[in-house]
């Protein structure tokens, strides 16, 4: 039976873990959530939690299709919200959800999705703002009658909105990168991001993947000490310890992960942002 677990732990330069994950049950299915929250931003660690708890309560049906517009919806928990207000929203989420046939995946912001399948091998998706803000969802609130994406393309953005200014401070570029055992290929270059293009989503079908796992970007921040400096670990490397799963039984990803970082204690190796893991089991 497909099964989902999840684990997240704080990155040695932070003070508060600003990521979090979440998994459960909707309509009788699994689904595992991550979310990521800006560092430059207030509260964010609330704010990723209220995200993911929210995101939760509106999909408990199972309806998964459109996870950006429920995230834009404040009014459930505007009572929960701090001092600081809707930036604390500053957030990534990367929704995993079991359907008929697979698992679909929806990103907003960054992170890296990872296909494990049947035959071992790994189909990593990473998805980058070239260095920049990613473009998070709490960017659109407060723009008028809260339109669906749809909507917006016939009207005007307003100037003063969170939106505009994100755009016109040069950000939103993403990039796009698959990497599989056979080849590396950029799939969106440096593309500026719409609010039509908000959301990106694919599909995993269970013909050919037994899991489906969610990372934050603190998987890109892992360090070693090699006894003369610290050097980076690759992005993949650690992906590939990340996902070698001996038992997928109950707490798979929670398992792994704290082998994974008792090894790095021993090792001097260490990520200096927090990482977030999610994932669903599908099965062999």
């Amino acid at each position: 039976m497909p099964h989902a677990d999840c684990y997240f732990s704080i990155g040695k330069t932070h003070k508060v873990c600003q990521d979090y994950a979440r998994t459960g049950l909707s309509g009788g299915r699994p689904y595992a959530l991550l979310s990521d929250g800006c560092s430059s931003s207030p509260d964010t660690d609330l704010g990723a939690r209220l995200l993911l708890v929210s995101l939760c309560q509106y999909n408990r049906r199972g309806k998964w299709e459109v996870v950006g517009e429920d995230a834009l919806d404040l009014g459930d928990y505007s009572p929960s919200l701090p001092p600081t207000g809707d930036r604390c929203l500053d957030a990534t989420i990367l929704a995993a959800y079991a359907r008929d046939g697979g698992v679909g995946v929806t990103v907003i912001g960054d992170g890296v999705v990872v296909g494990l399948r049947k035959d071992g091998a790994l189909d990593i998706l990473n998805v980058d703002f070239n260095g920049g803000a990613p473009a998070y969802a709490s960017y659109l609130q407060g723009l008028p009658n809260r339109w669906t994406p749809e909507e917006y393309r016939d009207h005007t953005i307003p100037p003063n909105s969170r939106w505009a200014a994100y755009l016109a401070a040069g950000y939103g570029k993403r990039t796009v990168t698959v990497t599989t055992p056979e080849y590396t290929k950029v799939v969106e270059d440096a593309q500026q991001v719409t609010i039509d293009s908000l959301e990106l989503y694919r599909w995993y079908p269970s013909a050919e993947y037994k899991a489906v796992f969610l990372f934050t970007d603190g998987v890109h921040t892992f360090l070693r000490d090699n006894g003369i400096g610290l050097r980076t670990v690759p992005m993949v490397d650690v992906v590939k310890e990340l996902t070698a799963i001996k038992s997928s039984a109950g707490e798979f990803v929670t398992r792994r992960c704290q082998a994974f970082e008792r090894w790095c204690q021993k090792n001097g190796w260490h990520h200096d942002d927090d990482l977030g893991v999610s994932a669903i089991w599908i099965g062999e």
